[in-house]
């Protein structure tokens, strides 16, 4: 799957199907659509796009027919002028996180059920989301400190500097156990 952005405003995703021919959908059709995606399947194998449109950070899950979106976090506060500035993953129970720079904010957006949780875990951006072995989000990103990582330590973020002088841009993974 791709998703473009550039020149139409628009967010619109392609799958490339068994049959090599791609599947184009358009997600949102007003106003400045889709800046700063990221895309990621969740535990149905179906995608999911989280984006910022227009102030807000957007949501966008396809059901295997039709996309539905909902807003995560729609504060009207100034956003940072760096990006990309969102990572998306489903957490382990299926439920979508986004990790995002607002204004060098850097937040996690949590799908609780019925409604997005936002914390506040540190200063920097644009940041790199992943979930450890144990389940538990964890981010790297950069900022006036460097290379950061923070991690939840199920109670609280807990944030380190990797690397005083480490460049904005930084990605996390975690390998098997």
């Amino acid at each position: 799957m791709v998703r473009d952005w550039a020149g139409s405003r628009r967010l619109r995703p392609a799958t490339l199907p068994i049959c090599n021919r791609w599947n184009v959908s358009t997600i949102g059709t007003t106003g400045s659509q889709g800046s700063d995606s990221s895309l990621a399947f969740g535990l149905d194998d179906q995608p999911a796009i989280a984006y910022h449109s227009g102030g807000g950070q957007l949501f966008a899950r396809f059901s295997g027919t039709g996309w539905s979106t909902v807003i995560a976090d729609n504060r009207d506060e100034v956003w940072s002028d760096v990006g990309p500035s969102l990572a998306f993953g489903p957490g382990p129970d299926g439920r979508p996180a986004i990790a995002y720079s607002k204004n060098g904010e850097l937040c996690l957006a949590r799908f609780a059920g019925t409604a997005w949780n936002i914390i506040r875990v540190d200063q920097g951006d644009p940041p790199s989301l992943a979930f450890g072995p144990d389940g538990r989000p964890a981010m790297a990103f950069g900022g006036s400190h460097g290379l950061r990582f923070a991690q939840f330590d199920g109670t609280r973020w807990i944030a380190t500097t990797v690397d005083p002088h480490g460049e904005r841009s930084a990605s996390v993974a975690f390998g098997p156990l």
